[in-house]
């Protein structure tokens, strides 16, 4: 990406993510409903989740490379569409930062924090039935 378009991309990103200015490469992760597989017995956006796989692929192969990814949910589609002139009929599905890990103190103090903090996940019990759907 050139440096004039990664700046436009920039100014499209949610503020919590001006870190990502940082990343030698932004990744736009886009799809189409035409592309679309239908199902008759239950309509599901199957493009949707080739794009999620894709990108799980994307994260896997860079940090098998020793690089860092992350996606980024935080950003203003329309721009995005606009500086990349991306059709009217794909979607943006997420931004990808790529590149290799940067120091805590490059970043601001909420992004250090909210990286420092811990995390917390769903309980296996909360994702996982057997036998039958149970929530």
């Amino acid at each position: 990406i050139e440096d004039e378009t990664k700046n436009l991309l920039m100014e499209v990103l949610t503020k919590g993510n001006a870190w990502a200015a940082k990343a030698p490469v932004l990744v736009v992760v886009c799809g189409q409903p035409m592309d679309d597989y239908n199902r008759s017995d239950d309509p599901i956006t199957y493009y949707q989740f080739d794009c999620g796989l894709a990108t799980m692929s994307l994260l896997l192969g860079a940090v098998d490379e020793g690089l860092m990814a992350h996606p980024m949910a935080g950003y203003h589609a329309d721009g995005v569409k606009k500086i990349l002139a991306i059709p009217i009929e794909y979607h943006v599905m997420c931004v990808v930062a790529l590149g290799y890990e940067g120091f805590p103190e490059q970043l601001d103090y909420d992004t250090r924090d909210k990286d420092r903090a811990p995390r917390t996940r769903k309980e296996i019990d909360d994702i996982i039935s057997i036998d039958k759907f149970q929530f």
